[in-house]
């Protein structure tokens, strides 16, 4: 042979378990040396679960017949029907010019007034 060693097919011989839970031991120690680190990260991460993830689960609000009493994920699922509902309405331009509108205002008003005076 050419001086490589194969390894065993069933693990025999293999240490990857032992090398796992050195690993696992090494990374609760270091966790363990840089925890003020990680107090002063812990807001952080709470904002993001708190203000960014925990309302994503309202998204699916506007995929449903919801109804409070039944909560969000025990109401009737309609999928895309009231998307197509609002885009097939007579009122769709109407709403999509004064959206575009109100943005625009916004910006002309919002932005280069306050500088100006």
């Amino acid at each position: 042979m050419n001086g490589r060693s194969i390894p065993a097919a069933n693990g025999a011989g293999s240490h990857n378990g032992a090398k796992a839970q050195s690993r696992l031991q090494r990374a609760l120690r270091r966790f363990k040396q840089e925890r003020v680190l990680w107090l002063l990260v812990l807001p952080c991460i709470a904002y993001f679960i708190i203000f960014c993830y925990i309302p994503m689960g309202g998204l699916l609000i506007a995929f449903e017949d919801y109804r409070p009493v039944k909560g969000i994920l025990g109401s009737n699922w309609v999928g895309l029907r009231y998307f197509q509902d609002f885009f097939t309405s007579p009122f769709f331009p109407l709403l999509m010019r004064n959206t575009v509108l109100i943005s625009v205002y916004s910006r002309l008003w919002g932005f280069p007034i306050p500088i100006l005076f």
